[in-house]
């Protein structure tokens, strides 16, 4: 009976083997951020303290801001299928958002221009496992997913100040790593062997707690500093939040 058992164990192994294979995902889409730390600092009291200073001199000003809500996202995945149902992989990509800000103003009835952009962007690189199921006899398949690792972000920081005929302007670069994790579904429909396409809905944790200068014009920012605050407190840069993605998924 054991033999009996161990036979059947390993058929099944081979038989589930036969389907296994290797594929490419590529995904693109719409994604939230939560950018809570930017958009207080960058985006509500920087605004505020240029504001400050038109009232100080005695002139007045108004601002429009567009904080940082999300952005735009491209993804792909590398996997391997050792079978039908269970998928590792292997998953990079690219998530890009931005804010910007504009005071207008005056100041000894001269015109004041002062305004500013926010451009960040994340790259992932992250080790996962997927599932997925289809219904029979039909070409829809669920399934369901977890990828964990780094990621690494970048921004740039850009001012500029019109002030009559005058000219003055800012940028400062800067960079940062931390854990990465994105949890996933998608429903897909699969005309042919080799090719399936769908939806990709999901939530990415990935919150970057540093971001150092890596360039800078700006007096008294150096090379090596970390974004800090007000209080002294270093600025998270937080990637986290909700995605939708269209994908196409080719299998060989």
């Amino acid at each position: 009976m054991k033999k009996v058992f161990m036979i059947f164990c390993l058929l099944f192994v081979l038989n589930l083997c036969l389907f296994a294979g290797f594929g490419i995902g590529i995904s693109g889409g719409w994604t939230s951020v939560a950018m809570k730390d930017v958009n207080e600092n960058y985006f509500e009291k920087l605004v505020n303290g240029v504001e400050s200073i038109y009232a100080l001199l005695g002139g007045s000003a108004t601002s429009s801001v567009n904080k940082i809500s999300g952005g735009y996202s491209l993804g792909v995945d590398f996997l391997y299928s050792p079978f039908s149902f269970l998928s590792l992989g292997i998953r990079t990509g690219f998530i890009s958002a931005g804010g910007s800000f504009k005071t207008t103003g005056s100041i000894f009835s001269a015109s004041v221009i002062t305004d500013g952009t926010l451009d960040t962007t994340l790259v992932p690189l992250a080790f996962g496992l997927l599932s997925e199921f289809a219904i029979p006899n039909t070409e829809i398949i669920f399934g369901t997913g977890v990828f964990a690792g780094l990621c690494f972000a970048g921004t740039q920081m850009k001012y500029n100040i019109n002030f009559s005929t005058t000219n003055s302007y800012g940028t400062i670069n800067a960079s940062g790593t931390d854990l990465f994790i994105d949890i996933f579904g998608k429903i897909l429909y699969k005309p042919l062997s080799f090719l399936s396409f769908g939806i990709q809905p999901g939530y990415r944790i990935a919150n970057v707690k540093e971001m150092k200068v890596t360039e800078s014009n700006v007096t008294n920012v150096n090379k090596g500093d970390i974004i800090k605050d007000s209080e002294n407190n270093p600025i998270e840069f937080d990637y986290s939040g909700f995605s939708i993605q269209a994908l196409v998924l080719f299998s060989f």
